[in-house]
């Protein structure tokens, strides 16, 4: 025991029974609530009745996998995967090794399969077609590209100031910038769904834009 490793889990220990019960709770709510949420986007543009409760028993399963990937990536540094740094002294340096390949390799992911969340709802095929699809789509660039530094940087362009209201503008900061984040959250996946319907086959089979043609010929 003198010589051993000492394993950091970067917790109080009477705080991990908590952990380990609320955070498998919490991403299967957050999962549920993504699929209710994709599957209503879905309705939307299809112009299909709206059911949100349908669409959470429908697409569950595949969003709870999506939703889980990223926490099961981020365990490591749940149970302190920075205290190895302390076998050397050099806890900055180890951070470092971990965390700057770590970013890219999340910026990779995060290009190769943003998509895939809007294709599951879209397709309605399961997740993993859904993924192959994604990263088929990313792969052959093009507009893909495109819209993918466009979005990004509308996103960086509007964070900063989004942020800054949020925490500079008491009592009104915080539920107007909630407010205003959720009516742009909701344009904003709308339109790459949009989006993502119109640059997938399977998916443009399945759209159609006669009707808002029609109504726009009329105006």
């Amino acid at each position: 025991p003198n010589s051993g490793v000492t394993v950091n889990t970067g917790l109080p220990i009477k705080m991990l029974p908590v952990a380990v019960v609320t955070v498998p709770i919490l991403i299967g709510l957050q999962a549920l609530l993504q699929a209710g949420y994709f599957g209503s986007l879905k309705n939307a543009l299809l112009g299909e009745p709206y059911d949100f409760v349908q669409q959470c028993r429908q697409y569950f399963g595949p969003f709870l996998i999506v939703t889980a990937v990223p926490y099961l990536a981020l365990l490591p540094l749940a149970f302190g995967i920075f205290g190895v740094g302390s076998l050397t002294g050099n806890v900055g340096g180890a951070a470092l090794l971990f965390v700057l390949p770590a970013m890219v390799l999340y910026l990779g992911a995060a290009y190769l399969f943003y998509p895939t969340s809007y294709l599951i709802v879209l397709r309605g095929n399961g997740l993993i077609d859904a993924a192959r699809q994604s990263y088929a789509l990313a792969i052959q660039g093009g507009p893909y590209v495109t819209y993918t530094i466009g979005f990004a940087l509308f996103v960086f362009g509007v964070s900063p100031f989004a942020t800054g209201f949020v925490v500079n503008v008491p009592v009104l900061g915080l539920p107007v910038g909630i407010l205003a984040g959720s009516v742009l959250g909701l344009g904003a996946n709308f339109t790459t769904m949009r989006f993502v319907a119109d640059l997938d086959p399977a998916a443009s089979e399945t759209v159609s834009w006669d009707t808002e043609s029609t109504d726009e010929a009329q105006m």
